[in-house]
């Protein structure tokens, strides 16, 4: 479950299964994070990142997101805390996905690969 009440929907062909994990972090360095697609995705599989602003940033400064995800929830918990859950379905060739904020700020981006998700009903 991703978030109460919602679930990945399996394809019937087997059981979903985690594939691979990748992360980066902004230290406030840049107005820009990219975060690598994790090693050993493959096409189809269904990948969720998670954005988290531990800075006064709300999701709502994001002035780019990556082209094909979509986005699933962003929240503004308070002052210090916003966080986004995008998806998509890996595609061989896709690039490394950027989220681009107005300012500086400490950013931290997660990308979990899953394989054997309903891409018809994936959420």
């Amino acid at each position: 479950t991703l978030v109460t009440g919602q679930t990945i929907t399996t394809t019937g062909q087997g059981d979903i299964q985690f594939r691979a994990v990748s992360s980066a972090f902004n230290n406030a360095t840049s107005t820009t994070t990219t975060v690598a697609i994790p090693t050993g995705t493959q096409a189809g599989d269904l990948l969720i990142a998670v954005w988290v602003s531990s800075d006064t940033v709300a999701a709502s400064a994001l002035t780019s997101e990556p082209a094909g995800w979509t986005i699933f929830r962003a929240q503004t918990t308070n002052a210090n805390m916003s966080t986004a859950v995008y998806y998509k379905f890996y595609s061989a060739g896709d690039v490394s996905p950027s989220w681009t904020v107005s300012a500086a700020r400490d950013i931290h981006v997660g990308i979990v690969a899953y394989s054997g998700v309903d891409q018809a009903s994936p959420i």
